[in-house]
């Protein structure tokens, strides 16, 4: 039986308007999950709303680990991802000691942390495809399998992949701001 390496999840916000939609921002950093500084494999973050420079990333982390991050600006052309902007500063360093964060890092400045002991997202059901009632299946079921995401009481039938799901997830939270924490 393998063991598998406790993991928590960290969330990373910024302000960053790119006035081009062929221009993102990600995340790269020391550890494989933030692509080693390599910025075609930088974690790409989501603009909630749309055109908004608001900018989250959701990223599961190695529980216990301390790690070298920055900001970058990603061009999109050609379908291939480069380095359109570095942040002009230090590389932040970040240490979780077991316990998912909350990170907001404005461009070229330092990190407000908030540590999170249990992010909500513990609290959410991942189902399995065969989990689902068959009352619940929708008409395309037949030929494309959906998932299923149980938020509490907000049930969802999602036909997407787990990254999809999980961005779709964190881009609701955000739209709601909180409305739904947990006391």
């Amino acid at each position: 039986m393998e063991i598998k390496e406790k993991t928590v999840w960290v969330q990373f916000r910024t302000h960053y308007v790119t006035n081009s939609e062929d221009l993102v921002l990600g995340i790269t950093g020391s550890l494989p999950e933030l692509g080693q500084w390599n910025v075609t494999r930088a974690v790409v973050a989501d603009e909630i709303p749309k055109s908004s420079g608001e900018w989250v990333v959701l990223i599961e982390l190695p529980a216990n680990v301390t790690f070298d991050w920055k900001w970058v600006v990603l061009s999109q052309e050609n379908a291939t991802m480069t380095a359109f902007r570095w942040e002009e500063r230090d590389n932040r360093s970040t240490e979780l000691q077991g316990q998912g964060q909350r990170c907001y890092a404005a461009w070229n400045d330092d990190a407000a942390y908030e540590i999170i002991p249990k992010f909500p997202v513990d609290e959410w059901k991942w189902m399995d495809d065969g989990d689902q009632d068959d009352e619940e299946q929708s008409p395309e079921s037949e030929h494309v399998p959906p998932r299923r995401v149980d938020v509490g009481y907000l049930t969802s039938v999602v036909v997407s992949s787990y990254q999809d799901i999980r961005h779709k997830v964190v881009a609701f939270c955000q739209s709601i701001r909180g409305i739904f924490r947990r006391g």
